[in-house]
């Protein structure tokens, strides 16, 4: 088993359960580890062998252009996103961090939600 892992991609969007944060929204941060077996892509140097990372990421900005209230509905739409167009893909961890979330009278670096197969 191998990974591919993308971390700290940085988005803004604007999902919340305050119509205030789907308006103006905020910076997400974004960890995807990914479970796959690459030998294929480890002998052949062959991106079609492999998880194209930069697609990943395509999903990833995908999903975060459709607002939603809840972050658990955003990682579970990006989840789906990725084991639909990699089905290879066996296992991994998706985490969404909303940084700097608005929370009164609160400084909080951010808030997570992750979700591991």
């Amino acid at each position: 088993m191998n990974t591919i892992e993308i971390k700290g991609l940085r988005l803004y969007a604007y999902h919340g359960v305050f119509e205030q944060e789907r308006q103006v929204g905020n910076e997400y941060s974004i960890d995807i580890t990914l479970g796959c077996d690459l030998r294929e892509a480890m002998l052949s140097d062959n991106i079609e062998e492999s998880i194209n990372y930069a697609k990943v990421i395509e999903c990833a900005k995908d999903v975060m252009s459709k607002p939603s209230k809840l972050l658990e509905n955003v990682v579970n739409r990006l989840y789906e996103s990725i084991a639909t167009t990699f089905p290879q893909v066996t296992s991994g961890t998706i985490k969404v961090a909303k940084l700097l979330p608005p929370i009164a009278n609160t400084v909080v670096e951010h808030v997570a939600v992750s979700y591991s197969w």
